[in-house]
């Protein structure tokens, strides 16, 4: 008897998570899988959050601890998170090239959301240390964040409105006020709500190769996990 595909996950949110484990399953096609979200961890601790905190700081985080401790063990390729998955996605948003505490790294390129997610992917293999991560470690970096993906999945018409919808920063505004109830709008900031996610996935599944024709990186992060396969 086969053992299961193990996937473990390092995101930024719950609503990532959602998003990207049902395209993961998707993409195993029916074949036997775990799912394991180790960043921010599934508890009750700091509001479901984890001691190093949500967001795409506790990502960082959590991948720097990972290159401070892989240097005992050889490598992070030889960690025991590698060890104990069969593929380990990572994923953070694009658009923290943006942020304050980033912007002096210059990791955002103006002109090209794709050269701003390989400058955020290749800083992030650098937290791991000097060795390469492992073959089995796929990244997901969408420009400018995940609602991309799920914008353009629900409103493939609208977001031809919005080309290059890549290009377009806080995207997920634009799904405030939507029948869906995927973001609400509180104090300017956009909430999301994981059982609204939680409903519309399988539409996200069934359009995903309308996602793929309008997102250089929607296409990067299947083709990773199918070469890993």
């Amino acid at each position: 008897m086969c053992e299961p595909f193990r996937v473990s996950y390092v995101v930024e949110g719950k609503t990532d998570f959602i998003v990207l484990d049902a395209l993961v399953g998707s993409f195993l096609g029916g074949l036997d899988y775990i799912s394991n979200r180790i960043q921010p961890p599934i508890s009750d601790y700091a509001g479901d959050q984890g001691s190093l905190g949500g967001g795409w700081k506790g990502v960082l985080r959590w991948c720097e601890n990972q290159g401070e401790e892989s240097t005992e063990v050889g490598g992070f390729a030889n960690s025991l998170v590698m060890r104990n998955c069969d593929c380990l996605v990572i994923h953070i948003d694009a658009d923290i090239a943006e942020e304050a505490d980033l912007t002096s790294l210059g990791l955002g390129s103006a002109d090209s959301p794709a050269s701003t997610c390989d400058n955020v992917r290749n800083y992030l293999t650098s937290l791991f240390g000097e060795c390469p991560p492992s073959s089995r470690l796929v990244m997901c970096i969408p420009a400018q964040c995940t609602e991309t993906w799920v914008f353009v999945a629900l409103y493939a018409n609208e977001a031809e409105r919005y080309r290059p919808i890549e290009g377009r920063r806080e995207v997920e505004r634009l799904l405030i006020g939507r029948p869906e109830r995927l973001v609400r709008d509180k104090d300017g900031a956009a909430k999301k709500d994981p059982k609204s996610y939680c409903r519309v996935v399988d539409t996200i599944i069934q359009n995903w190769a309308l996602v793929v024709a309008g997102c250089t990186q929607a296409r990067l992060f299947e083709s990773s996990f199918r070469t890993l396969l």
